[in-house]
């Protein structure tokens, strides 16, 4: 019988690789920054955040406490049994649909070779199924990081669809955009903000950054236009060409021009993922 967990346990051990998951606190900042920076070069690749500073990742520390709390997401570090250092970090989060969660890991570049990540992977997705309402778990990571790929294999996770980077770059900066509104707009218009706008100053309105993508869309071609869309809902380029009946470098040739537009436009607007093309943008 599976035992149903309303939120999942703050420590648990890795006994087969000498290690524990230890959930994270804002007591932790000194020594995960410690290692972040250490490790800079080595996360630089696959990690957009590898460069943060010490208050991103005291800001992290914070978020990741208030979001466990509300059961938004579950963030560990990687700490060895031995000695107590942090060897990497990793957690679960509850995903784009409510019965699903996601697990992301990094480690130490001299972590390698233990088999800790597999391990961590391993538990945890044991545990995302153990929460309340949770029917999936998945895991996201860049193709081209080929020892974090190899975990799910090793686990046993299906392969359900490739994710197109630029797209996800502005997903990721949608949900950065609208914190920053939500911050504004609860300073300008909450009677117990601890922030009060100075009369000389001019409030600053929230922005709209919504792309119009009918009108981006109307400068692509025919074939490109299936072709971003088929991006959009999660296809590879091998079945795209295998829908549009072409090689796969005409289909990459498509995804650099369809690119060059959406650049064209502004990348530092964001794709609306419940655009309508027959609702009013400002």
């Amino acid at each position: 019988m599976t035992v149903v967990m309303a939120r999942p346990p703050e420590e648990i051990a890795l006994d087969d690789v000498g290690a524990v998951l230890r959930r994270q606190r804002c007591a932790d900042l000194d020594a995960l920054h410690t290692v972040i920076e250490e490790n800079r070069d080595h996360l630089r690749p696959f990690m957009f955040w590898a460069d943060q500073s010490r208050d991103d990742t005291a800001a992290f520390l914070e978020t990741g406490e208030q979001g466990w709390d509300a059961g938004r997401e579950y963030g560990y570090s990687i700490v060895d049994a031995v000695d107590g250092s942090i060897l990497g970090a990793g957690g679960l989060r509850r995903g784009s649909r409510p019965d699903v969660v996601e697990i992301g890991y990094w480690r130490r570049a001299d972590a390698g070779g233990r088999g800790i990540v597999t391990a961590l992977a391993r538990e945890l997705t044991t545990v995302g199924l153990s929460l309340d309402r949770v029917a999936h778990v998945e895991i996201h990571c860049d193709v081209a990081n080929e020892p974090s790929a190899a975990v799910p294999r090793r686990l046993g996770y299906a392969l359900t669809g490739v994710i197109d980077r630029q797209i996800k770059a502005h997903l990721r900066a949608k949900r950065r955009y609208q914190k920053r509104i939500q911050r504004l707009q609860t300073m300008s218009n909450s009677a117990s903000a601890r922030f009060v706008w100075p009369e000389h100053v001019t409030r600053p309105e929230p922005v709209d950054l919504r792309m119009d993508l009918a009108a981006a869309m109307e400068r692509l071609s025919e074939r490109d236009q299936i072709i971003c869309r088929s991006l959009g809902e999660g296809h590879t380029v091998k079945a795209i060409a295998e829908r549009l009946g072409c090689c796969r470098d005409t289909v990459s040739r498509a995804i650099l021009r369809i690119r060059q537009v959406f650049t064209q436009a502004g990348l530092r607007v964001w794709i609306d993922p419940d655009y309508s093309p027959n609702a009013k943008h400002a």
